[in-house]
């Protein structure tokens, strides 16, 4: 009979990165004409409106997605590669990667769980080293980009989900489980885990792991968390 494995859950955007990814990724693609000079703002009304529940989660990655609609798988990670060494990779958090190294030398499967693109978030995983990525899948015919996301995950409400899903399709044995994240948008992931992290938390989520005696981690400071 195996051991059980303890599994590590990951929030990315200013957990593990002082940036917001989505945000970012379209900044660097207008900068470059390669999206509408609107997209940024674009993304940020469908963001909020997504938040509350003006929009689905489909009709928010359709915005998000516009500029690599009708781009080839290629093309996409040629400029995917480009945006990380300049954008992401400078702004990874360095506690982050500790504790994800303590993890890893402990024999934990740490797991990347985001709302990002996995266009996106599987690369990234792989520069912090990570063993799992659970994204947003995104839909081609073809070798190409259709500007949808892939039906598997669309009737899913959020990362708890994705979670859940990931965890029901193990065929080990799960042991402990712990939960990183800033926001408190991640509430519901948090209160699935054995172990709740609140990384440099917002207002609302420091005042949940109060009442709640989640363990509260002071990482690098930055100032972009968008609400």
């Amino acid at each position: 009979m195996t051991a059980p494995i303890n599994i590590a859950f990951f929030d990315l955007d200013e957990t593990l990165i002082a940036t917001d990814t989505k945000q970012a990724w379209l900044e660097y693609l207008r900068q470059r004409d390669l999206a509408p000079h609107n997209v940024v703002e674009q993304e940020r009304q469908a963001y909020l409106d997504f938040k509350k529940a003006r929009i689905n989660l489909e009709q928010y990655m359709h915005v998000q997605l516009t500029p690599v609609k009708g781009q080839s798988t290629q093309t996409v990670e040629r400029w995917v590669t480009d945006f990380i060494d300049r954008q992401v990779a400078p702004v990874v958090v360095p506690q982050a990667l500790e504790r994800i190294e303590w993890h890893r030398n402990r024999g934990d499967h740490c797991v990347l769980v985001s709302n990002t693109a996995a266009h996106l978030a599987r690369p990234i995983g792989e520069l912090l080293k990570l063993d799992t990525v659970i994204a947003i899948e995104l839909e081609t015919i073809n070798g190409v980009y259709t500007g949808s996301i892939s039906h598997c995950v669309r009737d899913f409400r959020g990362k708890h989900d994705y979670m859940q899903a990931w965890l029901s399709d193990r065929h080990d044995t799960v042991g402990h489980t712990y939960g990183y994240s800033d926001s408190h948008w991640d509430v519901p992931l948090l209160e699935q885990v054995d172990n709740a992290f609140a990384v440099n938390p917002d207002p609302h989520l420091s005042l949940h792991a109060q009442e709640k005696d989640w363990t509260i981690m002071e990482w690098a400071r930055h100032d972009t968390i968008r609400d």
